[in-house]
């Protein structure tokens, strides 16, 4: 259950980065055409001033100043096409790298927490232990009631504590048989066996 949750939260994320990679894209191609049209007029406008600037004389073609023109236009739009093209590529990049990254980040993640809440209910089940196994010597009993346990009276073994996970706890423990707790998040069993 736990690696088909994963399946899915990892699919999920895949298919969040895919869609948000197309809509980047979509995004990019308007951008570009956009961007393309400005460019084809600022090089129009380039090809009349460099018309203008080339002259002939003496039989041949002299080309004054025309390299000036081919930098820039005289609003700069040519060098504004290639900066946003490159920005945009960037923020494409950075965008999928990210993706990636949460896709690997969040299994991991959700490992390492199950693993906190293991753990941590296994640390209550072993006071239970501990407080069963003292009732066992102290009173000859052979079970006794989790509720008996626990709780902040002065003839209560084990202090109060909460749930980590939504789990719940065997309600009455046998001497010699071990301590579940299930339904931790929902889907895991803890299992002490230290009676």
């Amino acid at each position: 259950m736990n690696s088909l949750r994963q399946r899915l939260t990892r699919d999920v994320l895949a298919i969040s980065a895919l869609l948000l990679g197309g809509s980047l894209a979509a995004l990019y191609f308007a951008a570009r055409a956009e961007l393309v049209e400005q460019f084809d007029a600022a090089l129009q406008a380039k090809a009349l001033a460099l018309s203008a600037v080339i002259g002939e004389g003496e039989g041949r073609i002299n080309l004054n100043l025309a390299v000036n023109f081919l930098h820039t236009s005289a609003d700069g739009r040519a060098q504004d096409f290639f900066e946003l093209w490159d920005t945009l590529v960037e923020i494409m990049i950075v965008v999928v790298i990210i993706g990636l990254l949460a896709a690997m980040a969040v299994p991991a993640f959700q490992k390492v927490r199950a693993t906190a809440q293991d753990k941590s209910v296994f640390s209550n089940l072993r006071q239970l232990g501990a407080g069963a196994n003292q009732i066992f010597l102290e009173q000859g009993v052979s079970s006794v009631a989790s509720t008996t346990l626990v709780g902040t009276n002065s003839s209560q073994y084990v202090k109060t504590f909460g749930t980590v996970a939504g789990e719940s706890y065997t309600a009455t423990i046998l001497q010699g048989t071990p301590i579940t707790a299930s339904g931790i998040a929902g889907q895991r069993t803890v299992t002490y066996t230290g009676l």
